[in-house]
């Protein structure tokens, strides 16, 4: 069974439960950039997967007894974060904008670097900041005169842990 959505909800969860309430279910979403529509907000969160999965079997060195046999089945996510502030409008809108995400990205990075196992989430064994882009522009038209946001994505590599699944291997 895929750990995937297990680490994405763990996730959200957290970003979430930053500071001040930024982020609600109103303004934060897993793939679904609606909530940069969101009324009354400037800021929006959308969770989406930033890379592929990988699938391994790890031996279970933690215990001497068993070094060498199949112990746990290991699946690493990269899951990203899109950090979206509402663009300014008029001279300077930019600016503002650009500098307002940069910080934002920056304290959510902060917030979660405390939180390695997102906060003892089921099966999840290690979660690490990958990398952050460079600032980005959303428009529905892909030309940066329509865009209506700036944005930043904070890309994760989250490694989970479960038994080895049944087949082949366990003889």
């Amino acid at each position: 069974m895929s750990t995937y959505a297990t680490a994405e909800q763990a996730l959200l969860t957290l970003v979430r439960a930053y500071s001040g309430g930024v982020f609600t279910s109103t303004n934060s979403s897993v793939d679904d950039w609606r909530v940069l529509d969101a009324s009354g907000t400037d800021a929006a969160a959308v969770l989406e997967m930033a890379g592929a999965s990988v699938e391994r079997e790890v031996t279970n060195s933690r215990d001497a007894r068993s070094y060498g046999d199949y112990g746990e089945y290991q699946e690493v996510h990269q899951i990203g974060v899109w950090i979206c502030i509402k663009r300014g409008q008029g001279l300077g809108g930019d600016g503002a904008a650009k500098a307002a995400c940069k910080t934002l990205t920056e304290a959510v990075k902060d917030y979660l670097r405390g939180y390695r196992r997102l906060n003892g989430a089921t099966s999840v064994r290690a979660a690490l900041i990958l990398k952050t882009t460079e600032l980005s522009y959303i428009s529905p038209t892909r030309d940066i005169a329509d865009a209506t946001h700036v944005a930043q994505e904070i890309i994760l590599e989250i490694a989970c842990e479960s038994d080895a699944p049944d087949g082949e291997m366990d003889g």
